[in-house]
């Protein structure tokens, strides 16, 4: 019986090693997600829907040539352009609240405050969003968390892989 007990856990052995588990954090859908992804293109035009991962929220893909300066924004800004910014290892907090929802725009908008202080961490994007699938969202390159509510926990984890992943990492960005 032991034997077939170790044949069986070096036979499914493979298949647990190449699962990666949801990272710590997040919402009931399983919390801060990372996506291997391939290698993204500047594209000629800036038509959102040829830009991104193809998922929703993207964190990563086809892009825009341009990008977008790192401030907080009132009125949404095209996907094409903030997935640039993430290439260059920006950060993006966005949100969608047709019926309003201060109490988050309030939180993301404190958090890109307390990161003003420091040239590296000041890095990121946050604007509203009406495509995303929940209230709000972070996003880096290769990583992400979507909710309907704000999870400070969960958004600093997303930021916590800033630099990991970004093709062009660590490049400044104008307020």
């Amino acid at each position: 019986m032991q034997r077939i007990s170790s044949l069986v856990f070096f036979c499914a052995l493979p298949l647990f090693a190449c699962h990666r588990p949801p990272l710590a954090g997040g919402d009931s859908d399983g919390g801060v997600f990372h996506r291997d992804l391939p290698a993204a293109k500047h594209l000629a035009s800036c038509d959102d829907t040829a830009c991104g991962d193809g998922f929703n929220p993207p964190v990563g893909g086809d892009h825009c040539p341009t990008w977008l300066p790192c401030r907080k924004y009132d009125t949404a800004q095209k996907r094409c352009h903030w997935l640039h910014n993430l290439e260059h290892g920006h950060a993006v907090l966005a949100w969608n609240c047709p019926q309003g929802c201060p109490e988050i725009v309030e939180a993301l908008n404190a958090l890109w405050q307390t990161r003003q202080a420091d040239a590296q961490q000041r890095r990121i994007i946050v604007t509203p969003d009406p495509s995303l699938p929940k209230r709000v969202a972070a996003m880096v390159w290769g990583y992400g968390w979507v909710g309907d509510t704000y999870d400070e926990a969960a958004i600093r984890e997303v930021l916590s892989h800033q630099d990991e992943e970004a093709p062009e990492k660590r490049l400044g960005c104008e307020l």
